[in-house]
């Protein structure tokens, strides 16, 4: 069901922001010990050639002050040659490298509103979120392009995402003096996008702070996230896919408090993708309760809520049968069967 909602937030995410991916809360199982996977664009097919006017950041060094890879990712002749270039973007960045890349992504331009250019300055914020350490100065450049309204909105999202994934390289960087003050930066970065309630940065924040806390990194208090996560799931005013998230974590989170906003946005949510959610956490937060209009649900003429309240039913009759075959001694595994 959790693979259901994730697709469900996927289509919404996809239809808004053409390329963006973002990370489901079904796939939040990895701990500190292993660096989780960062945000990635979907690479649109077939490629095409990017604009071909010479870049600022080009433009403001000195070629011969570059590297070959960071002239072309900058400066290529399209975007399968710049992509290609991302490739060879390893080991320490030199000042002038980082510098170019850098004003690179904080420079709006044409591009940015086409979905290679979007692409493209994703996949950077990829390369150098994966840097160990992270490079000096990228948590402020993130910071700034969500923080800068002339920038595409795709683009501030893509940097608030980005957040998370800087969080967990910072935190398990060795000898960086400043790693503290980095890291609660990054957190009140995170924690102030929850008021951007008016797009989907608050679901973009509210999501990288519980993938945070529920991999274990330490300072993410969950009864402060599932709260936060609570006041927006009830929200109509709320963005859909901020909402969408907001319902899809406090049923991670186990918010049972949540249960009557929840059923409420089953039962009126504004869009239908709201409402599949809604089901959808019914069946990880309902019970006896619930069954009645999920079965109201399987018999109405709504077609696309008939597959997720089959699924909210049957999770919620496993769990009504756990205690009863657990005093006849079968083994919860041979529940499903």
């Amino acid at each position: 069901m959790t693979v259901a909602v994730a697709a469900v937030v996927f289509a919404v995410w996809h239809g808004r922001h053409p390329s963006a991916q973002p990370v489901s809360v079904a796939s939040r199982e990895q701990t500190p010990a292993s660096a989780a996977p960062l945000v990635t664009a979907s690479k649109p097919a077939p490629a095409t050639a990017l604009p071909s006017a010479s870049s600022p950041a080009l433009n403001a060094q000195s070629s011969q002050e570059l590297s070959a890879v960071v002239k072309t990712i900058l400066d290529g002749t399209g975007y399968r040659e710049r992509e290609k270039a991302l490739q060879g973007l390893t080991g320490k960045l030199t000042d002038a490298d980082r510098g170019a890349l850098y004003d690179f992504l904080r420079q709006h331009d044409s591009a940015d509103d086409r979905q290679l250019g979007q692409v493209l300055k994703n996949d950077l914020m990829n390369v150098l979120c994966q840097m160990e350490p992270p490079p000096q100065g990228l948590r402020e450049l993130l910071s700034q392009i969500y923080q800068d309204g002339s920038q595409n909105i795709v683009l501030r999202d893509y940097a608030l995402q980005h957040m998370a994934a800087f969080y967990r390289q910072m935190a398990s960087a060795v000898g960086v003096d400043d790693q503290a003050d980095e890291l609660n930066q990054a957190q009140a970065t995170l924690w102030g996008a929850l008021a951007s309630t008016d797009s989907s940065m608050a679901g973009t924040a509210l999501l990288g702070l519980s993938q945070l806390s529920q991999q274990g990194w330490p300072g993410f208090d969950q009864d402060k996230i599932s709260a936060a996560a609570l006041k927006l799931a009830g929200d109509n005013s709320s963005g859909e896919l901020t909402r969408i998230t907001a319902i899809q974590v406090c049923a991670s989170l186990g918010n049972r408090a949540a249960l009557p906003a929840v059923q409420a946005a089953a039962q009126q949510g504004e869009t239908i993708p709201v409402q599949i959610a809604a089901i959808a956490a019914l069946g990880t937060l309902g019970g006896t309760d619930q069954i009645p209009f999920l079965n109201g649900v399987l018999e109405g003429n709504i077609d696309r809520l008939k597959l997720p309240a089959q699924h909210a039913l049957g999770r919620i009759e496993q769990r009504l049968q756990q205690p009863r075959m657990a005093s006849l001694g079968v083994p919860a595994g041979r529940l499903a069967n």
